[in-house]
């Protein structure tokens, strides 16, 4: 168990590309949550998930797909899931629902990350923020 357990956190930590130490990720394995696993904050500094992150992550508890079939999932075209990796746009709040429900992450959560991300002022990202910052605490 503490063998597959080890090969999961290694897993994760290569499709998120984190750079935390494996045990960081230990105690929140068994419920992925953006504020448990990946230390999600909206601190100066902090790091949240990106979406192009929340892609990897859902592909890869979607058991490795690929975007194509990452799509397919979600009720996109290909072509957005492409969009969304290369930063051009970011998942409608119902999309990003879907991708969180598959990624194993609070949907809630997810959507503030997702809104933190898509504010185009600074007062847009501190409302989300805010909520955010009061569903992880």
């Amino acid at each position: 168990m503490l063998l597959e357990t080890r090969s999961a956190e290694r897993t994760i930590c290569r499709h998120l590309d984190l750079r935390q130490p494996i045990d960081v990720l230990t105690p929140c394995l068994s419920r992925l949550t953006l504020a448990a696993c990946i230390a999600f904050t909206t601190k100066p500094g902090g790091f949240m998930l990106s979406t192009a992150q929340l892609l990897t992550l859902a592909k890869a508890k979607a058991g490795d797909v690929t975007d194509y079939r990452l799509a397919k999932l979600i009720g996109v075209p290909h072509s957005t899931i492409s969009s969304y990796r290369n930063g051009n746009s970011k998942p409608a709040n119902p999309i990003a629902m879907r991708l969180a429900e598959l990624a194993g992450t609070d949907p809630v959560e997810t959507i503030a990350a997702v809104n933190i991300e898509r504010a185009s002022t600074d007062d847009d990202r501190r409302v989300w923020e805010l909520i955010l910052s009061r569903c992880t605490h």
